[in-house]
């Protein structure tokens, strides 16, 4: 399930953020968990214990101290993924703000209009639906779409790459590529399915954020940097 955290040292403002949260869900009948947290610190120690958050909401000046901005410097050390949408009274310190995973700035008191116009952006619910296979010996396996990495043809059947796992299935390309219609996946050569969201650079070949490189048919190669292009403008 898809979570969003909420940190800020003020319980005005955390409240807040929940009402708004609690009726986006309402009105696009989602579901999504929410998770408080009242300063930088205990943020911290959570994301040591627990899985981290897709989606934080983050006051930028908690306390006496820019904590917002210290808490951000801390995930990008860290390597998180986590997109952050930062919440101020004080747009003078936006400036140190910025940086990556920053999808955006919202003024307190927040406007719900503006808010959820950052949340269409930001949760992208269709990569966190998963996907049931069943295995050459009928066993199950569940994977998000957003973790799989591609997917390539083991003859009639497919498997599907993570970064954790490979996981065979009895379903063929074909059948795969007509169900990820409009999702973030290309064909670029007859056995293997990519996912988009998992490319940093597409060349010669493709090169893959877990490091991985493949190999693109010539006659896919144009349309591969036309799709990768449309897909990197959609994000923005």
């Amino acid at each position: 399930m898809l979570k969003i955290a909420v940190c800020d040292d003020e319980k005005i403002y955390r409240d807040m953020l929940a009402d708004i949260l609690n009726k986006y869900k309402n009105i696009n009948a989602i579901d999504f968990e929410i998770l408080f947290f009242e300063n930088a610190e205990v943020y911290r120690e959570n994301c040591r214990q627990n899985e981290e958050p897709d989606i934080l909401l983050l006051d930028i000046e908690m306390g006496r101290q820019a904590d917002g901005i210290l808490l951000k410097e801390y995930l990008h050390e860290q390597g998180s993924r986590t997109k952050i949408l930062f919440t101020t009274s004080h747009m003078e310190a936006m400036q140190e703000a910025f940086g990556e995973n920053v999808c955006g700035f919202l003024t307190k008191p927040v406007s719900e209009e503006k808010l959820f116009y950052y949340l269409d952006r930001m949760c992208d619910f269709e990569n966190q639906r998963k996907i049931v296979l069943v295995g050459k010996e009928k066993e199950i396996h569940t994977v998000k779409l957003q973790d799989i990495l591609f997917i390539k043809s083991d003859g009639s059947y497919s498997c599907v790459v993570t970064k954790e796992k490979e996981a065979f299935c009895d379903k063929g390309l074909l059948e795969w590529e007509k169900e990820l219609e409009g999702v973030s996946f290309f064909r670029i050569h007859k056995s293997c399915l990519v996912n988009l969201k998992h490319v940093l650079r597409v060349g010669e070949k493709v090169d893959l954020d877990n490091g991985e490189q493949l190999v693109i048919a010539r006659w896919r190669k144009k349309e591969l940097k036309e799709a990768y292009k449309q897909y990197l403008i959609d994000q923005v």
